[in-house]
């Protein structure tokens, strides 16, 4: 049997985070057996994983998270990866790439991109600039992005080309449709739009608040359910409470079950400035649901030729107008939302985890 260890900074919320637990919850093949680890404990991911540490409990670990910051990669990688398997996966890009890179083990490397390089390079400054990150990738024995854009943008960034694959992420449909079915405390009749994601700039919430308060300025009444934690939560807060959104914006928190929102919304909305290939709205279009989202890596994919609601100018103007057609003519939405049925077929769970068992069995 092959052994294949996934290492991932955290579990707690993002998409990424998101797609390996899918993944590991839904994979069951003779052939392989799966360890992962991550840096915190995370009851809430459901599956079972060693942590290397916790900064919510003890001295030691806060000790611990310190020194694999600052430690030579080598050492780093020695302290958290602590054991031999074939396969050894960097789920996420920055630290977990460079934890893998140089492990201290024979076995085979392998990074998982979930972002977009070029866009939001943001893993390149957590590693200290392109040519220590480059070096990273360079060690592996393969890359693997989630969306052929991402793995357009990776290759001109970074060449490399004959060791890039795509491999879309899993969704698992069943689970997914009997959690939409749950029942919730239904909205009033205004329009509603659901969000989700973790709390930061790169989602682009604040942008999708000014754009919220240019229209409730000019009449149009709607609520807007952002599901999610994360750093900018005060801030966001904040901006809701200065503009007079209280009414219009809400802000959910985590969700344990957010396709029960999801799924009774009249449209989902993604703002992001940049993403890999969003798991969020391709779990929208999976219920059927349609969407307004930023021209960003993977959308174009995801919507796959279909008119499953807007892709709008990557800007503050563009998702402003795109919110007011739909608002100003909401029979448009019945439209998008039978393209976005149409779509959801395409999305095969069987098919995508046996790419990725495949994969991991012949890396």
């Amino acid at each position: 049997m092959k052994s294949v260890l996934f290492f991932i900074e955290s579990l707690d919320g993002g998409g990424a985070e998101a797609a390996l637990t899918k993944f590991v919850k839904l994979s069951h093949p003779a052939d392989l057996r799966y360890t992962v680890v991550s840096e915190e404990e995370y009851p809430e991911s459901e599956i079972p994983h060693r942590f290397f540490m916790n900064r919510r409990k003890t001295v030691l670990d806060k000790v611990k998270g310190k020194l694999s910051l600052t430690l030579p990669a080598r050492w780093s990688s020695r302290m958290i990866l602590r054991e031999q398997a074939d396969v050894t996966v960097a789920f996420c890009e920055g630290f977990a790439t460079q934890v893998v890179a140089y492990s201290p083990f024979q076995t085979k490397k392998v990074a998982w991109v979930h972002t977009d390089v070029v866009n939001n390079p943001w893993s390149e400054k957590v590693l200290g600039g392109y040519e220590k990150e480059r070096a990273c990738y360079e060690r592996m024995d393969a890359i693997v992005c989630v969306s052929q854009t991402m793995r357009n943008a990776f290759i001109e960034k970074y060449g490399m080309a004959d060791k890039v694959r795509v491999l879309y992420n899993v969704y698992d449909e069943a689970s997914i449709r009997a959690l939409a079915a749950e029942p919730i405390e239904p909205d009033d009749r205004r329009p509603v739009f659901t969000m989700a994601g973790r709390l930061t700039q790169v989602k682009g919430y604040d942008r999708i608040i000014r754009v919220a308060a240019k229209l409730k300025a000019e009449g149009f009444s709607f609520r807007i359910k952002i599901m999610g934690r994360g750093v900018l939560e005060k801030t966001l807060r904040e901006q809701i409470e200065q503009n007079g959104l209280a009414q219009e914006v809400v802000l959910l928190g985590y969700q344990k079950n957010p396709y029960a929102h999801i799924a009774r919304s009249d449209l989902f909305l993604c703002s992001s400035y940049a993403e890999g290939y969003s798991t969020a709205v391709s779990e929208a279009i999976l219920l059927g649901v349609p969407a307004i989202v930023t021209e960003c890596s993977g959308m174009r994919e995801i919507f796959g030729g279909r008119d499953c609601g807007v892709i709008c100018e990557n800007s503050e103007e563009g998702l402003y107008a795109a919110l007011k057609r739909v608002l100003q003519k909401p029979e448009l939405l019945r439209d998008y939302a039978a393209q976005a049925k149409e779509r959801a077929a395409d999305f095969s769970m069987q098919k995508r985890l046996k790419e990725i068992e495949d994969f991991l069995a012949d890396v």
